[in-house]
């Protein structure tokens, strides 16, 4: 499979937070013969893959399956299914989006409702809005009725399909971080310079979870953390020039809300990326947080670099990443396990 056609493969599978199982599944469909797998007690996939050589620590590289989705809290007199955001999304982008009700094996499609802005009165059009104000419309009119398709605690997914998009682009949902883990999964079929272990993790976007215990258990001594980075490059959102942009490479991090990554080994990557004349870019503002603060806090600590996909429109339910952005982080990974595996001799 080309990355594309694994990206589309991953992004139509749905896997909310704490319900990953078809993702999951998807990915051990698609692991090279050669690699051993074993799924713990969340539902982490672990993935050892053998190389030339086996380094003095573990060296973990990880993406995480989950994507930002809703759950159902309870259904109104009328019909109206009310709802939760896990994860990280921006609520004053959900009005009319296409969904699915994820309940006892199906997909109920819905749409997410407003009350319409014309029976707005005085200073309601002028309040932002928020996730009380809105609700699941499933075709129903009677709390009866709506209440036969779902229940409380049923999980919401977005519709949403995933491919090809202007010059070399892509678009669609769950593309934080599918792509990310695509790219894994690429690294995962070359031959390696040192022994690895994958992990496609769970619970990402409500806390990471996932990732706590799956660092717990592995103990690395260096772990690559991929994911998606927010970037404003379009002129009309009023980007900067130096901020981060599409399809000028991955980008490096060395700081988020909460922790400072290793120096040492951003630095080193980004020698590393310029010998390699691999594009890179830099992120120097800090915000938002993730898998990487979460891996470096675990245990002892451990010494992490944080590698992000460009991506336009993030935390919303239809995002566009660069396919030229995604090749240089698979041309990256390989010459950095070598490094990472040197480095831990």
């Amino acid at each position: 499979m080309t990355l594309m056609e694994q990206i589309q493969a991953l992004s139509d599978a749905v896997g909310t937070p704490g319900d990953e199982i078809e993702v999951r599944r998807k990915i051990m469909s698609l692991l090279p013969d050669d690699c051993t797998r074993r799924t713990d007690t969340l539902g982490n996939l672990l993935v050892e893959k053998k190389g030339a050589q086996a380094p003095a620590k573990p060296i973990m590289i990880s993406a995480h399956m989950d994507e930002p989705s809703l759950m159902v809290e309870n259904v109104d007199m009328t019909g109206g299914v009310k709802f939760s955001v896990s994860g990280e999304i921006d609520v004053q982008t959900l009005p009319g989006r296409r969904v699915w009700v994820l309940s006892k094996g199906e997909r109920i499609p819905g749409v997410i409702g407003i009350k319409p802005i014309h029976v707005l009165k005085g200073s309601e059009i002028e309040i932002p809005i928020s996730a009380d104000d809105l609700f699941i419309d499933l075709g129903c009119e009677r709390k009866e009725e709506a209440s036969k398709l779902t229940n409380p605690g049923d999980s919401v997914a977005f519709i949403g399909e995933t491919g090809p998009f202007g010059d070399r682009l892509v678009r669609g949902r769950a593309l934080d971080s599918r792509s990310g883990c695509a790219v894994l999964l690429a690294l995962l079929e070359q031959e390696l310079p040192f022994d690895i272990t994958a992990v496609f993790t769970v619970q990402r976007e409500t806390g990471s979870t996932g990732m706590k215990t799956a660092a717990f258990q592995v103990q690395p001594g260096a772990a690559v953390v991929l994911e998606s980075c927010p970037v404003a490059d379009h002129p009309v959102l009023g980007a900067k020039k130096e901020s981060p942009k599409l399809g000028e490479g991955p980008i490096i991090s060395l700081r988020e809300q909460r922790s400072f990554y290793d120096k040492e080994l951003f630095f080193q990557c980004k020698e590393l990326a310029e010998g390699e004349e691999i594009p890179i870019q830099i992120k120097s503002a800090a915000f938002g947080t993730g898998d990487g603060a979460a891996v470096q806090t675990s245990g002892n600590g451990t010494r992490v670099l944080e590698l992000g996909i460009p991506s336009r429109y993030a935390l919303t339910p239809c995002c566009i990443q660069s396919l030229k952005d995604l090749e240089s982080l698979s041309a990256l990974l390989l010459p950095l396990v070598g490094m990472l595996g040197e480095k831990l001799s």
